[in-house]
């Protein structure tokens, strides 16, 4: 009997103690799941009061600055000793800021900007720094230019500033891929306030042609009759000695070239699917395909068809503009065409008009072919070649 009741005794006994395990064991297993749950709220509270960009409100200011926002690198033409600055526009708190900075100084200048002047490319940029004191800027920059100018009396400085470049390095000459000329179609431009009839009906159409070289880049914007003919040649965009580049990414690069050792102009462009693009500016530089793997050609393309016609689709093709070749109206009643070489070989085309009741046929021009496949023309009388066609479907 004693001995059942030890038993009972110590049966109970394990009972409590594993109650009592289980229990202790249920407690941990809830506090470690409580533990988790406040810190995944303690994270989700970080993230739900983490600071936004801010998306700046409509102004002046708003419409200057944020094309210049980041941290632009100093152009390498304006550093002092050898010392990279830093120059950077940013929108916080509903208002807008600008510091200059470098890596030995930090924060040179800069604060608030409180007040703006100035248009037409040149603004005066007033500001309060954090400790109370005022500064004063002039900001550069015109059109659709990707680079600014800041200058200040205190400190005392003039630098340039590239957008899109965020260490100053650049390397020289241009990428092979776009070295040579690159073109649009003849295309008819839209109107424009400066242009009067009697313009849009000589010449309707443009054509644009953007050069690129380790020498330099350019470009030229031809206008064209309505039967394709050259009406006018354009001028260059600027003298310039020097390229420099920076790959931004598979396809996009910033181009800069210099004169003299000073900053000239900066183009950022694409290249895709063979066809090229200057960002942000005129339509007219959009979707570009290289026509010669030579920078500067103006008219004409490599491996041009020009350059295997018969003789009867190169009189066809001077025919096809004969009335407005050399930007003057020619009347001719019954062209005749006769063939010879010059002295470098290439074939001339002498045109006459046996449609005059006269006893010499007078000679209208004369016509050749270039090794770029450029028909010229050279008006009777005359030793100037003026380009006429470079297109013999045309």
């Amino acid at each position: 009997m004693k001995k059942r009741i030890l038993w009972l005794s110590l049966l109970v006994a394990l009972a409590v103690v594993g109650a009592g395990c289980g229990k202790q064991a249920n407690s941990r297993s809830g506090h470690q799941d409580g533990q988790s749950t406040k810190v995944a709220d303690k994270t989700g509270n970080q993230q739900a009061t983490a600071t936004k960009a801010e998306t700046p409100k409509p102004s002046a200011l708003t419409t200057l600055l944020s094309p210049l926002m980041g941290k632009n690198a100093e152009d390498p033409s304006t550093q002092s000793q050898n010392e990279l600055t830093y120059s950077q526009f940013y929108y916080q708190h509903n208002n807008w800021y600008w510091r200059l900075s470098s890596k030995a100084q930090k924060t040179i200048v800069g604060g608030k900007i409180t007040t703006l002047n100035g248009d037409s490319g040149e603004y005066k940029l007033t500001g309060k720094q954090t400790n109370g004191d005022e500064f004063t800027v002039k900001l550069t920059r015109y059109s659709a230019d990707r680079f600014y100018w800041i200058k200040s009396s205190a400190p005392k400085f003039n630098r340039a500033y590239v957008i899109g470049d965020t260490n100053g390095s650049w390397a020289t000459g241009a990428p092979t891929a776009l070295v040579g000329t690159w073109s649009t179609h003849i295309y008819k431009p839209a109107p424009s306030k400066y242009d009067d009839a009697e313009t849009l009906k000589k010449e309707p159409y443009s054509r644009t042609r953007f050069f690129i070289s380790n020498q330099g880049i350019d470009g030229q914007k031809d206008s064209f009759t309505p039967k394709y003919t050259v009406y006018d040649t354009g001028n260059g965009w600027g003298a310039n000695d020097a390229t420099t580049y920076k790959q931004l990414s598979d396809d996009t690069y910033l181009l800069r070239t210099t004169l003299n050792g000073r900053l000239f102009n900066v183009y950022k462009v694409t290249l895709k699917n063979k066809q090229l693009t200057v960002v942000g500016s005129e339509s007219d530089l959009a979707n570009l395909n290289k026509v010669s793997s030579k920078p500067g050609q103006a008219f004409g393309f490599d491996n041009s068809a020009a350059l295997h016609l018969t003789s009867k689709q190169l009189d066809n093709w001077i025919d096809r503009h004969l009335s407005d070749f050399n930007r003057d109206p020619h009347q001719v009643k019954q062209a005749s065409f006769m063939a010879d070489t010059d002295k470098q070989g290439r074939v001339t085309v002498d045109v006459y008009d046996y449609g005059r009741d006269i006893p010499v046929a007078p000679r209208v021009g004369r016509f050749r072919v270039t090794a770029m496949g450029v028909l010229e023309g050279q008006e009777a009388g005359d030793t100037t070649w003026w380009p006429v066609s470079d297109d013999p479907t045309n």
